[in-house]
């Protein structure tokens, strides 16, 4: 993460994740979520804030961690960034990565292909059954996992 924020920028930005800590535990509620990523600056659908915090109840995660919230502040900023301004690629790559790793519970650089194919259809700009489908083509091994960092390499080359 220190590439792609300073750490002046993640001390502001902890500083502000810090202030929706209502427990002193230095975690934030799902509840608290959306309002949270609000206040940083992005501006995620409910429908995305509802998908992330399922994902949360899936993994376990009865608070959320600013290392937990850190990839999907990531992810909602370069999906916004990108779709609006068009961001550089190597920006959009690391970016797009940093949130698929959240979903990389076991930091194998591994997700599986269920998983992937859930978020790609549901969050976001979606993606129908076929696009995803064409996507995930020769990127799922035999274990029906996907190496995120090749399948982002991959399908973001020029």
């Amino acid at each position: 993460m220190a590439g792609i924020h300073s750490p002046e920028q993640l001390r502001k930005m902890r500083q502000i994740f810090l202030q929706f800590d209502q427990c002193g535990d230095c975690n934030i509620s799902h509840s608290q979520l959306g309002e949270c990523l609000r206040v940083l600056g992005s501006n995620p659908s409910e429908a995305s804030i509802r998908q992330y915090i399922r994902e949360l109840i899936a993994s376990c995660y009865e608070r959320v961690s600013f290392d937990e919230f850190l990839p999907i502040y990531d992810c909602i900023m370069s999906r916004s960034t990108a779709h609006q301004f068009g961001a550089d690629t190597a920006f959009n790559n690391e970016q797009f990565k940093s949130g698929l790793r959240f979903f990389d519970e076991h930091k194998t650089g591994y997700i599986s292909a269920d998983r992937l194919r859930r978020v790609l259809t549901t969050s976001g700009e979606r993606l129908t059954e076929v696009e995803v489908n064409d996507l995930l083509e020769n990127h799922v091994n035999d274990q029906d996992l996907v190496n995120y960092e090749e399948f982002v390499n991959a399908i973001t080359k020029s």
